[in-house]
C-alpha cells in the first residue's frame, strides 16, 4: 500500500468508505431510473424528492448499521468485545473465530437467552477503547475521593459511558488489541470491566479484586494455531464472563441469573483435570457464591411469594453447599421466627449454629438476634446478659447495625404491643449503646408503668427504675 492510499484509509475510516460507495452507486442508478420515470412522473421536483428520499433512507440504514453500536436483544445482558486489529484479516479473525466461539459456548450452556456477545467493528472499537480507558481512570479517581469523603461531580466521561451502556444494554466489557509480532506470533492484550447496580465502595472494590484475580490479560499463540489460539482465548474469556457476570447479577439483586451462571460454571469446571491458578480460585469461590445466591432466593420466596416452608428448604440447600454460610443461618432464623408467628425456639437454634461459624468472631448480628429471641421467650436474665455483652463490642458500621436493630424492634413492638419487655430493650440500647439519655427515658418510664404489679417483669423493672434515676440525675430533674 503506497503513502497516498494509507492517508486515504486513515482519513476515511471503513464505515465512511461504505457510505461513499453507496452514494456513488446510487447516482448512476438515479440517472437510469430517471429515463423510466420522466414519462410517468412529469414533475421534475417530485422525481428529485423521490431520489432524495431513497438517498436519505440509505444514509439512515448506513448510520444504524455503522455509526450506532450494536444493542443486546430483549431480556439479554450485553457483553461488548472491542478489540483493535491491525488489519481486516485480524478483524475477521476476531469477529468470526473469537466472538463466534463465545456465542457457540453460550449456546452450548443454554445461555443465549440470557447473554449476548457483541463485537464492535474497528471504527467503534477505537472509540470504545478510548471511552473505557477514560472511564476506568475516572472511576478510580472517584473512589479515591469518596474514600477521602470529598464531593464527586459526575463527569462528562461518566455521562458518555452511561449513554453507551444504555444504548448497547451492556454490562460486561472486554477490550484491547491483537497484534502480530516476530516469529509469526499473535499477542492478544486484553482489559475488562463489569458494571453493576450502585453499591457501596467495599462491595465494588471486592468485585474489582475478584476480576483481577481471574482475568487473563495477555494471551499469545503461534500463527499456525490461529483458530485454536482464538478458541482457547474465547474459552478463557467465557469462563470469566460467567463468573463475573454472575457476581454482578448477584449484587444487582438478581440471584436467579447469578445461580444459573455459577451452577453451570461449577459443572464445567469439574470436567477440567488440571487447573491454572485463576480457575482454582473460581472453583472455590463458586461454592460460596452459589450458597449466597440460594440464600437470596430463599428470602425472595419468603418475602415476595410468602412461602415460608419453601424458603426454609432453600436455606437448607444453601447450607449443604456451604455449611459455614453465616448469612444463611441468620436468614434461616429470621424466616423461622416469621415476625413472631413462627417457632422462636427453632429460630434460636439457627442463631446458635451461626454462633459457631468463623464469621461470628468478626460480626455479632447473631448476638443481637440471640438476645432478642431470649427476650421474646421471656428468659429475661439470659437476654439481659447478652445485651450487656453487646456493650463491649463495636464495629465500624455499628451505628447502622444499631439503627436497623432498633427499627426492627420498634416495628415488632407495634405489631405485638403485649410484648412490653421490648420497651425496656429499646430504652436500654438508647441509653447504654447510643448514649441518648433523653430518648431512653421515655421508654423506661413507659415500661415501668405498663409492667406495674406484674411479677414476671420484676428483674427488668428493677433495672429500668435504676436507669431512670440515673438519667434524671444526669439531666438535672
Amino acid at each position: 500500500m503506497n503513502n497516498e492510499q494509507k492517508i486515504i484509509k486513515e482519513f476515511i475510516p471503513k464505515p465512511f468508505n461504505v457510505l461513499l460507495i453507496g452514494i456513488l452507486l446510487l447516482f448512476p442508478f438515479f440517472i437510469s431510473l430517471d429515463f423510466l420515470l420522466k414519462d410517468i412522473i412529469l414533475n421534475d421536483l417530485i422525481r428529485k424528492l423521490i431520489y432524495f428520499l431513497v438517498l436519505f433512507v440509505w444514509i439512515l440504514i448506513w448510520q444504524t448499521r455503522y455509526l450506532r453500536p450494536p444493542r443486546a436483544g430483549k431480556n439479554k445482558v450485553g457483553i461488548i468485545i472491542a478489540i483493535k486489529a491491525e488489519g481486516d484479516k485480524q478483524y475477521t479473525m476476531i469477529k468470526d473465530d473469537f466472538v463466534n466461539k463465545l456465542n457457540e459456548l453460550a449456546r452450548g450452556c443454554n445461555l443465549l437467552s440470557s447473554i449476548e456477545f457483541m463485537a464492535l467493528n474497528n471504527h467503534h472499537s477505537l472509540k470504545a477503547i478510548n471511552l473505557f480507558n477514560n472511564y476506568c481512570e475516572q472511576e478510580d479517581n472517584r473512589k479515591k475521593k469518596e474514600r477521602e469523603h470529598q464531593f464527586v461531580q459526575k463527569s462528562k466521561i461518566v455521562k458518555k459511558f452511561s449513554k453507551f451502556k444504555k444504548q448497547t444494554k451492556s454490562y460486561f466489557y472486554v477490550w484491547g488489541n491483537i497484534k502480530k509480532r516476530e516469529e509469526n506470533t499473535y499477542f492478544l492484550s486484553l482489559d475488562a470491566m463489569v458494571t453493576h447496580a450502585p453499591v457501596n465502595l467495599k462491595t465494588s472494590d471486592t468485585v474489582k479484586k475478584e476480576f483481577l484475580k481471574i482475568f487473563p490479560r495477555r494471551i499469545s499463540f503461534l500463527k499456525k494455531f490461529e483458530l485454536r489460539g482464538l478458541e482457547t482465548s474465547a474459552n478463557h474469556i467465557f469462563l470469566v464472563v460467567r463468573f463475573i457476570t454472575g457476581i454482578a447479577a448477584l449484587i444487582s439483586a438478581n440471584p436467579f441469573i447469578a445461580l444459573k451462571l455459577h451452577r453451570d460454571l461449577e459443572e464445567e469446571l469439574k470436567k477440567i483435570s488440571s487447573f491454572p491458578k485463576y480457575l482454582s480460585y473460581m472453583a472455590n469461590r463458586c461454592k460460596t457464591l452459589i450458597s449466597e445466591e440460594l440464600r437470596q432466593i430463599a428470602i425472595f420466596e419468603y418475602r415476595i411469594n410468602h412461602d415460608k416452608n419453601k424458603a426454609i428448604q432453600i436455606i437448607n440447600d444453601s447450607l449443604v453447599v456451604d455449611p459455614n454460610n453465616y448469612d444463611a443461618l441468620i436468614s434461616g432464623s429470621y424466616i423461622e421466627f416469621d415476625k413472631g408467628n413462627g417457632d422462636t425456639k427453632k429460630a434460636l437454634n439457627w442463631i446458635r449454629k451461626a454462633k459457631n461459624t468463623p464469621r461470628s468472631k468478626k460480626e455479632f448480628a447473631w448476638l443481637y438476634n440471640e438476645a432478642f429471641l431470649l427476650m421474646n421467650l421471656e428468659k429475661f436474665n439470659d437476654a439481659f446478659l447478652k445485651y450487656s455483652r453487646l456493650l463491649r463490642l463495636t464495629r465500624d458500621d455499628e451505628e447502622r447495625i444499631l439503627n436497623d436493630v432498633l427499627k426492627f424492634i420498634k416495628e415488632f413492638l407495634k405489631e405485638n404491643p403485649q410484648k412490653i419487655q421490648f420497651l425496656f430493650v429499646i430504652g436500654y440500647l438508647y441509653y447504654k449503646k447510643k448514649y441518648n439519655v433523653s430518648e431512653s427515658l421515655g421508654f423506661f418510664e413507659e415500661f415501668i408503668e405498663k409492667s406495674k404489679n406484674q411479677k414476671k417483669y420484676e428483674f427488668l423493672t428493677t433495672r429500668a427504675s435504676s436507669y431512670k434515676s440515673e438519667i434524671k440525675e444526669k439531666i438535672g430533674y
